[in-house]
């Protein structure tokens, strides 16, 4: 039992080490302030984004080499 909760904590502290930062927000209209659903964000020239949702809400995770970009 020892052993499994070792395992359980080390994996739970890699994930918290492993240097993400998540991004949330709401996409919408700059006139009618109303959420413009299903839109595509990204990062230019990378390979990493997001779609929002129906509300405009979306959450993007990315590593720390992305944070000049």
């Amino acid at each position: 039992m020892k052993h499994v909760l070792t395992i359980i904590f080390l994996l739970v502290y890699y994930s918290w080490s492993y240097g993400q930062d998540i991004y949330k927000g709401n996409i919408s209209d700059g006139k009618s302030k109303e959420a413009l659903a299903y839109v595509n964000l990204g990062i230019v020239g990378k390979n990493v984004g997001t779609v929002s949702d129906i509300y405009g809400n979306f959450k993007i995770e990315l590593d720390q080499k992305y944070d000049n970009d």
